[in-house]
């Protein structure tokens, strides 16, 4: 299965940026340029984490659209500031941290 994704930190710094121009009366849509695999990024939580796994994909297709984001990144001169490995890197640190309080 492949889908795009992005980072809530690169979404708010797109909506912020996009709220500080005038907005044309157009749709934007708003993901990772990237088609990524839930392979992907199981291997980067085992390399993160130093721990195999066992990630269990039946190679269903997604239901959810796989946005394109060119139109926004063209339009607003933007593209996004965490890949996947940055964002597996964020959310294991940000959960290690709240299990520590």
């Amino acid at each position: 299965m492949l889908f795009r994704s992005i980072h809530i930190q690169d979404l708010c710094d797109a909506i912020y940026q996009a709220s500080q121009l005038k907005l044309p009366s157009t749709t934007f849509n708003l993901a990772f340029s990237k088609l990524i695999s839930l392979d992907e990024i199981g291997k980067e939580v085992q390399t993160r984490l130093s721990e195999n796994f066992l990630l269990i994909d039946k190679g269903e297709r997604t239901s959810i659209r796989n946005p394109v984001s060119d139109k926004f990144y063209e339009y607003y001169n933007w593209k996004p500031s965490v890949d996947l490995s940055l964002g597996v890197q964020k959310i294991i640190q940000f959960y290690r941290a709240i299990n520590h309080e």
